[in-house]
């Protein structure tokens, strides 16, 4: 709230100021219906072809669900990027994360076209000073949820084809960090 303010009185118009905490709002319910409907539609197609235990976000507390993802240690669990945030799950019972786009910051959120006006007067290249960079965040921080310590292995699987079609892509993957040695 307080760089959102920041960012919009630079600017100098106050007017602004209300009118972006507003989008900001409506932005972040809109993404986050957009993630949870992506979220829905592929577990109506996948979920009935799985020979796993299948969970999903939002048919039980998030208690019980990490509790019995955590205990069958085979089961497949649908939820959005926000359902993770806190959650540790190492071992087997987590070895594959699946982004199904690239996680670039929403256009919807307000704070987004402000910090690409910033790059933009200092004379930068917002994809590449900006919104490249915090893909790469957004990817290292998937694949932390799924390697926790040195002995959990898994699949980070990208269903986004923009990671292999456009020149970005490569930056993308050569941002991986390596393996550890195996102990």
């Amino acid at each position: 709230e307080q760089r959102l303010a920041h960012l919009t009185l630079e600017r100098g118009d106050l007017a602004a100021d209300r009118r972006l905490r507003q989008r900001q709002l409506v932005g972040r319910l809109g993404e986050r219906q957009m993630a949870r409907g992506r979220l829905e539609a592929a577990h109506r197609r996948i979920a009935s072809k799985l020979p796993y235990l299948v969970l999903k976000q939002g048919d039980a507390p998030k208690r019980e669900i990490l509790d019995a993802f955590r205990h069958d240690g085979r089961a497949v669990l649908f939820a959005t990027q926000s359902f993770w945030e806190g959650v540790d799950v190492s071992g087997q019972a987590h070895s594959c994360v699946v982004v199904d786009k690239l996680p670039f910051d929403s256009p919807s959120d307000p704070l987004v076209p402000a910090r690409i006006d910033r790059i933009k007067k200092q004379k930068g290249n917002p994809f590449a000073d900006y919104q490249l960079p915090s893909a790469v965040i957004a990817l290292k921080q998937g694949l932390g949820r799924l390697i926790r310590h040195r002995t959990d292995y898994g699949i980070l699987a990208v269903l986004d084809n923009r990671l292999i079609t456009r020149r970005y892509g490569a930056s993308l993957l050569d941002s991986r960090p390596s393996p550890p040695p195996r102990p």
